[in-house]
C-alpha cells in the first residue's frame, strides 16, 4: 500500500510555542489513524496543520498527490435559520458540482438517497435539518462528507451525539465503505477507548510529549503512562482492548 500521508519530525504549535514532540509517521492508504489527546493537547492544531491552515513549528508533512478530503465536524456547522432539508444538506457535499445550491442532478439525488438509506435517515429526507436530534444531525453530516467519494475522511470527535447502538452501526458502515472505496480514515478523539479497537495507527498527544506509530507500539502500558502522565491499566479482553485509568 502507498503512503497517503507522511510526517517527518513534524512539530505543531502556535507563535513558536510547540504543542507536541516531533512526530514521524507513514500513514497507509486504506487504513485508519486515530489522533488522541486531552483538552489543549493539540488535536485541533494538528488537524489544522495537516490541512495547511497552520504552519508547523518544524519538520514537514506531505499528502499523496491529488488527495482531497471529506470532513465530519464535531458540532453542527449549518445555520438553523436556513430551512435546508436533510436531502439538501447531503447534496451540499457535491457543491460546487451541482449547478444550484441544494438543486442536484438526478445522479446526485440517487447517490444521496443511497447514503440516506445506509445511515437510516431515508424516511427523513424531506424533514428540515434543524428539526433533527443531535445524533441524527451527526449521521447526516457523515452522509454529506461521503457524497463526493473522497479518498480521506476526517472526523472530529464523531461520537459525541451518537448513542451506543448507532456507534456500532457507525463502525460497521465505515468499515464497509472503507473496503468498498479504499477510504483512509482519520479520527480525532479525546477518549482513546472509543476508537482504539478500530484504528491501525495512533498519534497520542500528551501534556509534555507525544508518540506516533503502529497501534501495537503505542499501546504499551509504560508508554501510555509516560505520555499521558497518569497511572492506567491496559486490559485485554475478548472484545478488544480497554484502557482503565486508575
Amino acid at each position: 500500500m502507498k503512503n497517503i500521508l507522511t510526517l517527518e519530525k513534524l512539530q505543531i504549535g502556535y507563535a513558536g510555542q510547540a504543542l507536541s514532540s516531533p512526530l514521524d509517521l507513514q500513514f497507509k492508504a486504506g487504513t485508519t489513524l486515530g489522533i488522541v489527546g486531552g483538552n489543549g493537547a493539540g488535536k485541533s492544531t494538528l488537524l489544522r496543520t495537516l490541512l495547511g491552515q497552520v504552519r508547523p513549528i518544524q519538520g514537514r508533512f506531505q499528502w499523496a498527490e491529488g488527495t482531497h478530503f471529506g470532513y465530519v465536524p464535531q458540532k453542527n456547522e449549518i445555520d438553523d435559520l436556513f430551512p435546508f432539508s436533510v436531502l439538501e444538506v447531503l447534496q451540499m457535499g457535491l457543491y460546487p458540482q451541482v449547478l444550484k445550491w441544494g438543486k442536484g442532478t438526478e445522479p446526485s439525488l440517487v447517490r444521496a438517497r443511497e447514503i440516506l438509506q445506509k445511515i437510516e435517515m431515508l424516511p427523513h429526507e424531506k424533514k428540515l435539518f434543524r428539526e433533527l436530534s443531535g445524533g441524527q444531525k451527526q449521521r447526516v453530516l457523515l452522509g454529506r462528507a461521503l457524497m463526493a467519494r473522497p479518498p480521506v475522511l476526517l472526523f472530529d470527535e464523531p461520537f459525541n451525539s451518537l448513542d451506543h447502538g448507532f456507534r456500532q452501526k457507525f463502525w460497521k458502515l465505515l468499515k464497509e465503505w472503507q473496503s468498498e472505496y479504499h477510504l483512509s480514515l482519520i479520527l480525532i478523539e479525546h477518549d482513546i477507548n472509543l476508537i482504539i479497537n478500530h484504528v491501525d495507527q495512533v498519534i497520542l498527544l500528551g501534556p509534555h510529549q507525544s508518540i506516533s506509530g503502529e497501534k501495537a507500539k503505542v499501546l504499551q502500558q509504560e508508554i501510555l503512562e509516560g505520555v499521558l502522565e497518569t497511572p492506567l491499566h491496559v486490559h485485554h479482553e475478548d472484545a478488544g482492548i480497554q484502557i482503565h485509568f486508575l
